[in-house]
């Protein structure tokens, strides 16, 4: 792609738009300038028996025994206002996308429990302007949506029903998310073997589901041999109903404002129209929306399109050969170039990379394609007897293939890697990096200011390891269950219980920016230290683990074998003891309890029951002097072997403090 398009005034004002929003979100609330409007005013919750008025946002997804769906609100008790609630019912009774409502209820703030690599529930929908929840409202009135929105829920529904009613579960789920982006009910494992096997992609309506349907209609406009102009509406006419249908999810947005604009270059024969058509669609949803701009769906997906717009228009003409041969080439280019950003973003967010996705996509993108289109034919058959029963047998068999290849290529060994959070050094040097790749023959190969750009990425790379390294203690909690992590530059990072989920323990270890445990502690040996203990070894490498003395259930004690014989050192310490790592003095110590009113008390000796037996952890250097409390969800701060200081965790937040 010629590097002129850089200088274009359209990309020149995205980026500063960009860098405005940044610097704006940068800025403390309470010192933002306030416009004097009442839209996106901070509700006082909880506001008891309000009356919210106001359009229903998202298709109603059903949440365990529940259903599901934003609401875009105008109204709060008469009062105008501009807020986004979510509201949670056991019955629908017929509210559909893009109806007007009445509801009354309470409203009240939404919870999340805050651990670090894992999703934040609250600010995640904070993002996409949510910042209320409505449970069992009373719908006191009811509007239905226009024409086009009523064509759009009645279709959605219906290919819901019709994959729901002829597939089981796991292919239902794959055919819903291929065609209209439909994926909420994906099991944990199904889930885990799109994304090791590089496919994950493919369950989001996006760009290429837009690309399909205009393919669709010009392939049917062609067999009628209508005229380009008449073929242009009908095209943006089906695929808007399409993205309608599919839910107006900011990939569909993008791509389907991309399809208006490369089409508009194509008839006017403007090569750049893709990449305005980015620009623009970029522009469009963060004019709307510009809390967007920190959804990680919005970014991968920009990404990703941009890696395959300035890669292909560089590298294309190099792919020479067969058309057999181009097209399979092709297909890989076009993932490689898409995969090249997104890992930096992969290992950000998700903290796992797929290493083969550039490949497997050979196979995954293009059967993907049959898939939807078989997905599309089964919902318009269905009730057709013969020609119906025949689509659905042909897809559900082509289900059970491209679920095996998804398996299959997910489940080599290391065909997908857990990765610790980058440093920001490292992702800059690696977006450098990725940026000279795509436009390498754009810039020259022989380009000496090329490799000087690839110089200064690496030394920005080097540059990494010499920042200053964090000595902190950190407190977080799921449920009923804390956790606390020392991260100590000499001594590398040590975890106190594993009662958290495996796989959130495991997302919060690699977003301190460790890969491997250097010392896990337990405060006591019941189920509640232990829940994840097992998952978390499968993923990250445990050195060694410190116990406490004492009996343990059976289910515990076959963990600690499994654990010793994958070559984990596990001690056992009495209260009082204390062992020497890295200059630092760690032992147990009886139960600490501390609590926010300044109260503490010890519970010295064993009872007997692992479950009320919990110690405290003592850390002593030359540097500091600090223990948990026995539950994990506070320190004592020690100066001179006197207490001065009991900080305690708060329930869904982060306690994080610099030692």
């Amino acid at each position: 792609m010629p590097l002129s398009y850089y200088k274009r005034s359209l990309f020149i004002a995205l980026l500063s738009y960009i860098l405005l929003i940044i610097l704006y979100k940068a800025v403390p609330n309470n010192a933002k300038p306030f416009f004097g409007s009442k839209s996106n005013t901070t509700l006082s919750l909880p506001l008891k028996g309000a009356e919210v008025e106001g359009i229903v946002n998202s298709y109603p997804q059903k949440s365990r025994q529940r259903f599901r769906f934003n609401v875009a609100v105008n109204k709060i008790n008469e009062e105008k206002t501009k807020n986004g609630i979510i509201v949670y019912v056991n019955k629908l009774d017929g509210i559909k996308f893009r109806d007007r409502v009445v509801l009354k209820g309470d409203i009240r703030s939404i919870f999340s429990d805050k651990t670090p690599g894992n999703l934040d529930w609250k600010e995640y929908l904070k993002i996409k302007g949510i910042n209320a929840r409505m449970l069992n409202p009373e719908l006191k009135s009811h509007e239905n949506a226009g024409f086009i929105f009523r064509l759009s829920n009645n279709i959605h529904e219906y290919i819901l029903n019709v994959f729901d009613k002829k597939f089981n579960p796991d292919h239902s789920v794959i055919l819903s998310g291929i065609v209209i982006g439909e994926k909420t009910n994906i099991s944990k494992s199904l889930k885990r073997s799109f994304q090791d096997s590089g496919a994950i992609h493919l369950l989001v309506a996006s760009g290429s589901n837009v690309g399909f349907m205009a393919f669709m209609v010009y392939f049917i406009c062609s067999l009628a041999r209508l005229k380009k102009g008449r073929t242009y509406f009908i095209s943006i006419i089906v695929c808007g109903i399409y993205v309608l249908s599919a839910g107006l999810d900011p990939p569909l947005i993008r791509a389907y404002i991309m399809f208006m604009f490369a089409l508009a270059g194509f008839l006017i024969s403007r090569q750049s129209g893709v990449f305005q058509g980015l620009l623009i669609s970029g522009f469009i949803i963060l004019l709307y929306q510009p809390n967007a701009l920190f959804d990680a769906g919005f970014q991968m997906s920009f990404i990703a399109t941009y890696g395959i717009i300035a890669g292909m228009a560089s590298w294309n003409k190099f792919i020479k050969g067969g058309i057999f041969f181009k097209t399979i080439i092709r297909i890989f280019a076009v993932s490689l170039f898409a995969q090249l950003g997104l890992y930096p973003l992969m290992a950000v967010y998700f903290h796992r990379i797929s290493l083969i996705s550039a490949f497997s996509n050979i196979i995954f993108v293009p059967f993907s394609g049959v898939l939807m289109a078989l997905g599309l034919l089964t919902a318009a058959l269905e009730k057709i007897p013969l020609f119906g029963y025949i689509t659905v047998k042909i897809t559900a068999l082509s289900l059970m293939v491209f679920k095996f290849f998804v398996v299959k290529f997910g489940g080599f060994d290391y065909s997908a890697i857990f990765v610790s959070s980058p440093s920001i050094f490292l992702i800059l040097a690696a977006y450098i990096l990725i940026f000279i790749l795509l436009h390498m023959p754009v810039f020259g190969f022989k380009n000496k200011k090329m490799y000087i750009a690839i110089g200064i990425a690496l030394l920005i790379f080097l540059a990494g390891f010499f920042t200053r390294k964090e000595r902190t203690v950190s407190m977080f909690s799921q449920g009923k269950y804390s956790c606390a992590f020392f991260k100590n530059p000499d001594c590398g990072l040590i975890v106190l219980n594993a009662g958290i989920s495996g796989d959130k323990l495991t997302q919060a270890v690699l977003e301190s920016g460790h890969s491997e445990i250097e010392i896990l502690l337990l405060s006591a040996l019941s189920h509640d230290y232990m829940n994840g203990l097992a998952e978390l070894s499968e993923n990250i490498r445990i050195k060694r683990i410190l116990i406490p003395f004492g009996s343990c259930a059976k289910g515990e004690r076959e963990i600690i074998k499994k654990l010793k014989k994958k070559g984990i050192i596990v001690e056992e310490m009495w209260p009082g003891e204390k062992k020497e790592f890295c200059a630092v003095k760690i032992g147990p110590r009886w139960g600490l309890h501390t609590y926010p009113d300044g109260k503490s008390f010890r519970d010295e000796g064993y009872s007997g029951e692992p479950f009320f037996d919990r110690l405290s952890w003592h850390f002593e250097s030359s540097r500091f002097d600090f223990e948990f409390s026995r539950f994990g969800n506070g320190i004592r701060l020690y100066k001179n072997n006197k207490a001065i200081r009991d900080i305690i965790g708060r329930k869904g937040e982060i306690v994080k403090i610099d030692l």
